[in-house]
C-alpha cells in the first residue's frame, strides 16, 4: 500500500524519531513568527547589512538559529529570525523592498538550517528573477536544497552526511550552482575536511546550536558586513541609501572546498 505522507511530514516523524534518541534534542525551541517591518535594505546599526536567519522546520529543533541570530546582533549587523512556514512571505517583502531602493541597499545576508535552508536558496531564486544580488547565503545542513543561482555571490554550505543520506532527512548534502553561475561555493563537511567544528554529539537537529559553526557564521557575516566608517570609506560617500554593496572577499578554508562553476563546465553537474 502506497502511502500519501507529503514530504515535509516524512521529515517531520524522522525528527521526531531522532529526538527521542539522541543527546539533547528533547530542548525544544520558538515558534514565534518573524516580523516582515523588520525587513530593511538600509539600517542605523554599527555595521552596514542586514541578515536575515529562517529556523528549520515549524522551527521547533531550530532554536540554535535564535541564539545565532543574538551572537550576529552583538558585533553590530542587524539580524532577524523567521519561521521556515514564512518562506513565501519573507521573500517577497525581500523582492519587494530590495526592488523598490533600485540596487541601493546594504549587503544582504541570508543563513538557514534544514528545511530553513533549503528555503533560503529559494528566497535568493525569487531575488535573482529581479536580478538582485545576495552578498552571502550560510546553509546549515540543506536536506533537499535547489541549486544555488548566480546572483548569490558567496554560499558557505555547512553539512554532515549520516546514515539517512538516501532518505532525504535528517543529514546535509554538498550544494550544487545553477548552471553558468560564478558563485563561490564553499561546501565544508564537518565529518572530513572540517572535522574540526564538529563537537562530540553532533547531528542535524542539533548542528544548528554548535558553536563552533556559529561562529563561522559570525566570522563570514563579518567579512561581508563592514563597520558604518568602512562602509561609507569604500564608497567615499556619506549618504548609506545611495551607495552600493561591495562585500569583503574571504579566503577558503581549503581549496577542496571551493567550486566555482562556469560556463565552460556547468555541463558536468
Amino acid at each position: 500500500m502506497t502511502l500519501s505522507f507529503s514530504g515535509k511530514v516524512l521529515r517531520m516523524l524522522g525528527m521526531l524519531a531522532l529526538c527521542f534518541t539522541a543527546t539533547g534534542c528533547l530542548q525544544f525551541g520558538t515558534m514565534k513568527q518573524g516580523d516582515m517591518q523588520w525587513v530593511q535594505t538600509n539600517t542605523t546599526q554599527p555595521r552596514a547589512g542586514h541578515a536575515y536567519l529562517i529556523r528549520g522546520f515549524i522551527g521547533l529543533f531550530s532554536y540554535g538559529i535564535d541564539r545565532m541570530t543574538e551572537k550576529v546582533a552583538t558585533t553590530g549587523v542587524a539580524a532577524h529570525v523567521f519561521q521556515e512556514d514564512q518562506t513565501a512571505v519573507l521573500g517577497q517583502t525581500i523582492v519587494d523592498k530590495y526592488r523598490a531602493v533600485n540596487g541601493q541597499h546594504e549587503p544582504l545576508v541570508l543563513v538557514g538550517h534544514s528545511l530553513g535552508a533549503d528555503d533560503a536558496i529559494k528566497i535568493c531564486k525569487m531575488l535573482e528573477a529581479e536580478h538582485i544580488p545576495v552578498d552571502l547565503l550560510i546553509t546549515v545542513d540543506a536536506t533537499k536544497p535547489p541549486s544555488v543561482p548566480g546572483n548569490v555571490k558567496v554560499c558557505y554550505n555547512y553539512y554532515q552526511p549520516s546514515m539517512f543520506d538516501g532518505t532525504g532527512i535528517l543529514r546535509g548534502i554538498p550544494l550544487t550552482l545553477e548552471p553558468g553561475a560564478q558563485t563561490q561555493l564553499y561546501n565544508l563537511n564537518i565529518r572530513g575536511e572540517r572535522k574540526d567544528l564538529l563537537e562530540w554529539d553532533t547531528n542535524h537537529v542539533n548542528i544548528d546550536k554548535n558553536t563552533k559553526i556559529h561562529a563561522e557564521v559570525v566570522k563570514h557575516v563579518i567579512e561581508t558586513c563592514p563597520t558604518r566608517e568602512q562602509w561609507v570609506a569604500m564608497h567615499g560617500k556619506t549618504d548609506l541609501t545611495k551607495v552600493l554593496p561591495t562585500p569583503v572577499k574571504s579566503t577558503p578554508t581549503t581549496q577542496r572546498s571551493l567550486q566555482t562553476i562556469s560556463n565552460s563546465n556547468a555541463g558536468a553537474q
